[in-house]
């Protein structure tokens, strides 16, 4: 961890405006640009979210003189300053793409890289949403910060890559409601197993590649044509999947101009994770590509289906997302510290209470998961009432029906009735004396700073306080891959321990769970949950017999 350099601190507190950054960043060729902001976005991040600190300084060292590398060095007690950052290098790219020019300068071929090193340092300037007209200042705060969080936060792309692989063949398939399968070949002309393969066999490619081995074979950073002819995947299949995943820095700037949602949207980046340059791919961002693993088969499907069908597969995506969920806690606990009921019912009905529970001594967790797909114009446009509106459709109530936290209200209203206590088979509550209520999202805004501190009002009046026999804490909210990074440590620690370091740190649970918790989860060499390990091996092993040795591409 560290803080960032800005234009602003080298230039005696005064900001470039976006203006020049842009002037500046126009003198060099896009396609270039967007070479090195990949490279560094791959390189300087390990596979569980940490910075490569050897990787960015080689990096450094290469991009910028040694008067800035001397005056960052003269300060050896501040905090780590930070000359890359992902936000930051996603933020250039999609600038170079909509400014640069193709008869510009060539940084990969100047000292330096002809000065580039400049206009990131001036990008993180303009990373910020500063001037939002709203009253409500936990939402301008989670306005401001929604797309920081996505971008800035660490993530563990092996967690991410076990979950999308899961996802599709594990958990998608057992709901029902729809066939993935046949859908998706329907959409896409490719199978989904040779569409998991080519994935898979890009993402161990990328996921293999260090800043160490790129100075030993600088190629290995581009796959050429010939990756896939070791498999049985025909070359007409292929060729689909790359014109599928890939557009040049041409097609890029089109799509740029004709959907912008905001300064910090990179969606077509996501939706076309890697860029085509001469013979060779690379992908923009090693997080968008993993994504694209699973992403990639939804939206594919999604396009393709009519309104019906996309009720059915948007049901079948939340099933599979809420039975993953699950199966981390199950695989994650151990049976006596954190007891968990999945799916339970009422007795009197046989209606589920919520997606799971929960039992740790003598409190109780209720749990609901939400996909909570947020759309790019709502999460990026820097619009707070347009954002307030989506949150509470998508987490309090929509059209009349009960959503989120509504959901968990209701059942805690239930369970704990001092008069009429409805029964939960199977689960005893009846020592049961605190109780958490945590939405579980998919999407990065569970994990946002603000969010469970903005839902806590709405959440409050639902509560009949004076009708239970329990004490009910603030609603809790988490993303998915802030279960996943502390799922290790489930089977020695209490998740209402955790819950509660959260709260007793943050009492208005204005930041989010892993900057507040007092567990110290994070650390910087740390390892997954057994079950998450194991599923990361058999994708290994399942992408090793379709691949063999690598043989870079060569960048013109």
């Amino acid at each position: 961890m560290g803080t960032y350099l800005t234009y602003e601190e080298l230039n005696n507190g005064v900001p470039c405006s976006i203006q020049s950054f842009r002037n500046l960043l126009g003198k060099y060729q896009p396609s270039k640009v967007l070479y090195l902001c990949s490279l560094i976005n791959c390189l300087t991040r390990k596979w569980y979210g940490a910075v490569d600190l050897r990787a960015h300084d080689d990096l450094a060292s290469v991009a910028f003189k040694p008067a800035l590398l001397d005056y960052i060095h003269s300060h050896p007690d501040g905090p780590k300053r930070v000359l890359f950052h992902r936000l930051q290098t996603l933020f250039v790219a999609k600038e170079a793409v909509l400014h640069g020019n193709e008869e510009g300068i060539d940084p990969l071929n100047t000292p330096h890289w002809g000065d580039l090193g400049e206009v990131f340092i001036m990008a993180n300037d303009h990373l910020h949403l500063d001037q939002l007209k709203e009253r409500n200042q936990t939402l301008r705060r989670l306005t401001q910060y929604l797309s920081i969080n996505e971008y800035s936060f660490p993530c563990d792309v092996r967690a991410l890559l076990a979950r999308g692989n899961l996802t599709l063949t594990r958990f998608i398939p057992s709901s029902g409601d729809v066939n993935i399968r046949e859908l998706f070949q329907k959409a896409s002309g490719i199978s989904l197993d040779q569409f998991r393969v080519m994935c898979l066999g890009l993402i161990c490619q990328y996921l293999a590649l260090d800043g160490e081995a790129y100075k030993r074979e600088k190629n290995q950073f581009l796959i050429g044509p010939g990756f896939f002819r070791a498999t049985t995947i025909p070359q007409g299949t292929v060729d689909r999947f790359l014109k599928e995943m890939s557009s040049d820095s041409h097609e890029l700037k089109s799509i740029f101009k004709e959907r912008n949602a905001g300064a910090l949207d990179f969606t077509p980046f996501r939706d076309r994770p890697l860029i085509r340059i001469g013979n060779g791919y690379f992908p923009v961002d090693m997080k968008f590509l993993v994504e694209k693993l699973e992403a990639g088969v939804f939206w594919k499907t999604n396009a393709f289906v009519d309104q019906r069908g996309r009720s059915s597969l948007h049901s079948a995506w939340g099933k599979g997302f809420e039975a993953y969920s699950n199966w981390l806690l199950d695989h994650s606990m151990d049976g006596k510290i954190n007891v968990l009921h999945k799916t339970p019912t009422y007795q009197d009905s046989k209606n589920q209470v919520t997606d799971a529970i929960v039992v740790c001594g003598n409190n109780a967790i209720f749990i609901e998961c939400k996909i909570a797909m947020i759309r790019s114009e709502t999460k990026y446009g820097g619009n707070p009432a347009h954002l307030a509106d989506e949150i509470y459709r998508k987490f309090v109530q929509s059209d009349e029906r009960p959503q989120g936290l509504k959901q968990l209200a209701t059942a805690i209203n239930a369970v704990f009735n001092k008069k009429h206590p409805r029964v939960v088979s199977g689960v005893d509550l009846s020592r049961i004396v605190r109780v958490f209520p945590v939405i579980l999202t998919k999407d990065s805004i569970g994990g946002s700073i603000g969010l469970s501190k903005y839902l806590r009002d709405f959440f409050k009046p639902e509560i009949r306080h004076e009708s239970l026999n329990v004490v009910v804490a603030p609603i809790f909210c988490l993303s998915v891959d802030q279960l996943e990074e502390i799922s290790d440590v489930l089977a020695s620690t209490s998740l209402a321990e955790l819950l509660q370091g959260w709260w007793r740190r943050d009492r208005t649970l204005g930041l989010n769970f892993l900057m507040a918790s007092d567990t110290g989860v994070r650390t910087q060499s740390r390892s997954l949950t057994n079950a998450l390990m194991d599923a990361m091996n058999e994708l290994f092993e399942e992408t090793m017999r379709c691949f063999p040795e690598f043989k870079g591409a060569e960048i013109e």
